[in-house]
């Protein structure tokens, strides 16, 4: 649903448990040493160097064996992958004997037709190494469904190939996930009052001209308090809502309109539709209806996503006193400041935004965000349970508060674990309860649990930076 994401950028809240970053840097040779003067030939062989050192007085030569060409093993890729279409991604891994770099190639199997050739950036040291990839063709088109065929291949420094490993994978795409064309803001109990409606749900700040939820009679002032099927009355309801909602197909979107009831029937675009522009028809709101908040707050939100923080808080700035103390507006402020990576001023207006809606969800989990961002991770873990505490159904909240809990130490790690599974079964498609389940695991000691867990996340990962990441820190090192 657009519009209802907040505007900070979630971090990567990796941590350490034990043994996590054992040992990228083992694959090195060390430099064969000196030789040293002798008054009679002689000739060594510094044992694992490859390096013969011949010498005669004073007078020596030193010959340099190149180390062996690299060989991979240990092919590890998913037999089947199932995925929303236009989410689909693969994980590939395979051991390499010596640094190299890996190029993995998919075919399609029917057609034997190359569909898409990716090589890692950097040489990667010896051990286990992966690869993160969006099944996507080389013109960025998803891969269609069926059996694709994978073929590993590592180059060296020196440029020489490795042994090539092969392997099959089938490809399944369930229906692409649906965007309502809508802008919804939360119902915060000032927004709530001022529009004589109950707090919770989603208002409808603006539609799309000409769009699908305009056709289907929804309009702006509407309260969603439902989608199809799921309450949307908190923002982890809304979230899980926007995880599960197919792409045309008609669900059923329950909204309010003072007090009759609209099951409006919609059929959602696809999220990788070009999203409207809500910004003219924000700012047509605000001049139409300055006495409220709601599309106050929308209009300056939206100029934030947009990435113009200059002009949203201009835009707060010439709010009337009492909204520029309102929950909503220092909740806004913190979220821009946290994006600015300021997270000291950032946890400051997450503050006041607490002190003026002690339920105000997205700043009790920006509270979270902008400790864990100083290293204050008991603080956060409680920040995030606090927010869990109002929203009991907020996946995300769960799962970072089991990142926090790691980050304060391998003692909390059974803690961690509740969390993190806490979240994966409030949300199966949250990548970050996956993720957070299997950090727990591996600071648990159960790193093959763990291991499984990591990759379930990463194949819901659309993340690259993140899952390279990920993969360095805690998937490649436990996964031997």
């Amino acid at each position: 649903m657009v519009g209802s994401a907040a505007v900070r950028a979630v971090p990567v809240l990796l941590l350490g448990a034990a043994g996590l970053a054992a040992a990228a840097g083992a694959s090195a040779a060390p430099a064969p040493p000196a030789p040293a003067p002798t008054t009679a030939p002689a000739t060594t062989t510094a044992p694992g160097t490859g390096t013969t050192t011949t010498g005669t007085g004073t007078d020596t030569t030193t010959a340099t064996t190149p180390p062996a060409p690299p060989v991979l093993s240990s092919l590890k890729l998913p037999s089947a992958i199932t995925a929303p279409q236009g989410h689909a991604e693969i994980l590939v891994g395979a051991s390499t004997s010596t640094p190299a770099r890996l190029r993995v190639q998919i075919e399609d199997a029917a057609t034997k037709r190359l569909v898409r050739t990716v090589t890692a950036p950097d040489v990667h040291p010896a051990g286990r190494v992966y690869l993160h990839i969006h099944a996507v063709t080389e013109q960025r088109y998803q891969l269609p469904a069926g059996t694709y065929r994978v073929s590993v291949q590592a180059t060296d420094p020196l440029n020489r190939r490795s042994n090539t490993l092969t392997g099959t994978f089938r490809l399944k795409l369930t229906t692409p996930r649906g965007v309502l064309d809508a802008y919804t803001v939360p119902l915060f109990p000032s927004i709530a009052k001022q529009h004589r409606v109950p707090a919770g749900g989603q208002l409808v700040a603006t539609v799309a001209p000409g769009g699908i939820a305009v056709a289907a009679g929804m309009r702006r002032g509407d309260v969603i308090t439902a989608v199809n099927g799921v309450p949307v009355s908190t923002p982890g309801g809304l979230t899980s809502a926007q995880r599960r909602l197919p792409a045309g197909r008609q669900v059923v979107v329950d909204t309010r309109r003072g007090a009759q009831l609209f099951p409006f029937q919609i059929a959602f675009a696809a999220d990788w539709e070009k999203a409207p522009d809500f910004g003219p028809s924000l700012a047509v709101a605000v001049r139409r209806d300055p006495t409220k908040l709601a599309y106050a707050y929308a209009h300056a939100r939206q100029l934030a996503e947009a990435g113009d923080a200059a002009a949203a808080r201009a835009a707060i700035a010439g709010w009337r006193r009492p909204w520029q103390k309102s929950s909503a507006a220092h909740l806004l402020l913190g979220d821009l400041l946290y994006a600015e990576n300021k997270p000291k001023e950032a946890l400051g207006a997450y503050n006041r935004a607490i002190a003026a809606d002690a339920q105000n969800v997205p700043a009790l989990i920006g509270r979270g965000l902008a400790l864990t961002a100083l290293n204050r991770a008991p603080e956060a873990a409680d920040a995030f349970a606090a927010a869990t505490a109002v929203d009991t159904r907020n996946s995300a909240a769960f799962a970072y508060r089991a990142y926090a809990l790691l980050r304060d130490g391998a003692a909390r790690a059974p803690e961690a674990l509740d969390a993190a599974n806490r979240a994966v079964s409030l949300d199966r498609l949250n990548e970050d309860g996956h993720i957070a389940r299997g950090l727990a695991l591996i600071a648990a000691g159960r790193a093959p649990d763990g291991v499984q867990a990591l990759k379930r996340g990463l194949l819901l990962l659309n993340d690259g930076d993140r899952a390279r990441q990920l993969i360095t820190d805690s998937l490649e090192p436990n996964d031997p």
